[in-house]
């Protein structure tokens, strides 16, 4: 992340944290969300909970299982 900004965007405008007491903001570097980057790779998978953004990771989602990428191109141990 060197020599890039950072940045956290919070859906409501204002700090807020889930009922576990975790932080709820979106990640952006140089203005690219790195969260929809991370759901793209099949190494996250979105919240269920609704957010601005939840439509659109659940569509970016789908694609990452469609092409079998991160945790979605793994097999079963058997």
């Amino acid at each position: 992340m060197k020599g890039r900004q950072v940045e956290l965007v919070f859906p409501s405008g204002r700090v807020e944290y889930d009922s576990f007491g975790r932080l709820l903001a979106y990640v952006e570097i140089s203005g690219s969300d790195f969260g929809e980057m991370l759901l793209r790779n099949g190494l996250v998978y979105p919240r269920p909970e609704g957010h601005p953004r939840k439509a659109r990771y659940f569509e970016v989602n789908e694609g990452a299982k469609a092409q079998r990428k991160g945790m979605y191109g793994l097999t079963q141990l058997k």
